[in-house]
């Protein structure tokens, strides 16, 4: 998984360069020209997830994965320090998102408590859907190790054009052990706006790594 832009990570541009992901109820293609790689969503039933933090469930073993994460901060363009993993399953009613994130000191996992739509001096996952593929927009979605949440709708291509009011109804467990940490999301379909039609999403990732100031 690749972070190309340059920009702050809440430039939607950051979403274009990195991976694709199928739109449910269709087969995955990848556009003429897109950059990016291609992370195909494993269709399942609500009943074969059991959000938890810990995506033990089979399900998530079956899916692709995406890792290789690349650094934007400290050091542009060099791999990421520690190891994430990336698998996204879907139903007819929700998207599921797991990121699994390694880290070779977990005692050292910075896990601070923060109001809704609040950014923490914390470790953190974000996930972005570019649900309609038209590099203008995107659904944000945040978590810290300690479950705070934020979510934003981001518009117009700009890093500065946003609407953190927007609160949908989602769902997101995390859990922390002796391998780092792993977030576990819900989104469900009814929360996006999307056309059916469109076969293919753009897809982001981002983590922080607080105390490495990593990106």
């Amino acid at each position: 998984m690749t972070m190309t832009s340059r920009t702050p990570a809440t430039h939607i541009a950051a979403l274009l360069a990195g991976v694709l992901v199928t739109a449910p109820h269709l087969a995955a293609q990848q556009d003429a020209g897109t950059p990016g790689r291609i992370l195909r969503a494993l269709r399942v039933r609500d009943a074969e997830v059991r959000l938890d933090g810990r995506a033990t469930e089979d399900v998530w073993q079956r899916a692709d994965m995406a890792t290789d994460f690349t650094q934007r901060e400290p050091d542009d363009g060099s791999p990421a320090t520690e190891r994430t993993e990336v698998r996204v399953l879907y139903s007819p009613g929700a998207i599921y998102v797991c990121v699994r994130a390694f880290d070779s000191r977990p005692d050292e996992i910075r896990a601070e408590l923060a109001r809704r739509d609040s950014r923490a001096q914390s470790d953190e996952i974000t996930i972005y859907f570019d649900s309609y593929h038209d590099r203008r927009t995107a659904f944000e979605f945040a978590v810290t190790p300690r479950g705070s949440i934020r979510d934003v709708y981001r518009f117009n291509d700009s890093p500065f054009e946003s609407d953190a009011s927007w609160d949908p109804v989602w769902q997101v467990k995390t859990s922390v052990d002796s391998l780092g940490w792993t977030a576990e999301f819900r989104i469900p379909l009814s929360q996006l706006r999307f056309d059916k039609e469109q076969t293919t999403w753009g897809f982001q990732v981002y983590r922080r790594i607080q105390r490495k100031a990593e990106q």
